[in-house]
């Protein structure tokens, strides 16, 4: 998803406002929310694959390289991914397959969806935005509402999680 022509398309991270919304984002203009809410309602839910989600005792893997999002000049890119309900982040890496380094990212609770998104940002000068994400995670409900997750390249920095110009990508729900 993507503003059209001379406009923007501002968002906000899902913990921000208390608002309904359809997915990890909340859409400051009611038609761009409109147009989420549809084109998710079209995609094709596909089952993943023993290779990109692994269960090992009751602590989950979940792998999912992408390469070849496009991306546009002097504009951000996102990738949220939607951990299933209750689950719990262990353990989140998302690595730049080229130089190997490790991307920042914002790791939320969303409270209104129960579940935590992870929410990967992009400019990329090659016209595409490609990454390495490992997720590891645990069900428990019981734990979900007071559960956080921080590392060295989680950030909570407001300027990260308020954008305009904001490419929409792939939102990956399990």
């Amino acid at each position: 998803m993507q503003a059209g022509p001379n406009e923007s398309l501002t968002v906000a991270l899902a913990d921000q406002f208390d608002e309904p919304r359809s997915g990890p984002f909340h859409f400051f203009d009611d038609r761009h929310e409109r147009a989420f809410q549809s084109a998710f309602a079209e995609c094709r839910v596909r089952r993943v694959s023993g290779s990109r989600l692994r269960n090992n005792e009751g602590r989950f893997q979940f792998v999912a390289p992408w390469a070849g999002i496009p991306t546009k000049e002097q504009h951000l890119t996102y990738y949220a991914l939607c951990l299933p309900e209750h689950a719990i982040p262990v353990r989140v890496l998302a690595t730049d397959p080229r130089s190997r380094r490790e991307h920042k990212k914002v790791v939320v609770r969303d409270d209104q969806r129960e579940r935590f998104v992870v929410y990967l940002e992009w400019k990329s000068s090659h016209g595409s935005f490609d990454f390495r994400l490992e997720v590891d995670f645990r069900i428990a409900e019981d734990e979900f509402p007071s559960s956080e997750f921080r590392d060295e390249t989680t950030t909570q920095d407001d300027a990260y999680r308020k954008r305009t110009n904001a490419r929409l990508h792939p939102v990956d729900r399990m």
